[in-house]
């Protein structure tokens, strides 16, 4: 039965909406750099054979949708937390000045460590999951298929990337960052 929040229609469309996220995004970013001089015409012919290019490499592509959900939820994240403070007064002034204090350096320092655990995540989930392991349930009990000597590829990266390892990974990363923000705001004697 179909309903309002059936997306399998849209899930058709996944590789459309990557290519032109990968375009808008390129073409975003090289007019805000504008690294060679104001050539929009340049800029959108790179962001077209990137996009392309993507197209072409579907493990990049499979990243791109993977990653993509957690970075929006960050930034609606952060975005809500900004109207919180705009709701009690703060101006956009004050977002400015309290990135650029050392307060704000260590708000830029966490978004960045954020962003490259969701990165690693991605990567681990498309790049490093070792494949599916296949089985067959006999009347002498249950015999593993596979070639010889793949017995254990990725298994390494199959357990860096394992959830409960990035969990762990995550609380030492809490701990340190906690530890370096207690010591350096001085110690009262």
């Amino acid at each position: 039965m179909a309903t309002v929040l059936d997306i399998g229609l849209l899930e058709s469309f996944s590789q459309l909406f990557t290519t032109l996220l990968v375009i808008f995004l390129v073409y975003g970013l090289l007019t805000y750099a504008k690294p060679f001089g104001d050539k929009k015409g340049l800029y959108s012919l790179i962001a077209f054979i990137l996009g392309i290019m993507m197209l072409l490499v579907p493990s990049v592509s499979e990243l791109l949708v993977t990653i993509t959900p957690w970075f929006v939820i960050m930034f609606i994240f952060v975005i809500f937390i900004l109207m919180v403070y705009g709701i009690f007064g703060a101006k956009e002034e004050d977002f400015l000045g309290a990135l650029k204090s050392a307060r704000g350096n260590q708000i830029v320092t966490w978004v960045i460590v954020i962003s490259i655990i969701i990165l690693l995540g991605g990567l681990g989930k498309v790049y490093f999951t070792g494949e599916e392991a296949t089985t067959e349930v006999t009347g002498e009990g249950t015999i593993q298929k596979g070639d010889v000597g793949e017995v254990g590829t990725g298994a390494f990266w199959a357990t860096i990337f394992h959830p409960k390892v990035l969990g762990l990974i995550m609380i030492l990363l809490i701990c340190v960052f906690t530890i370096m923000l207690l010591t350096s705001q001085g110690r009262v004697d």
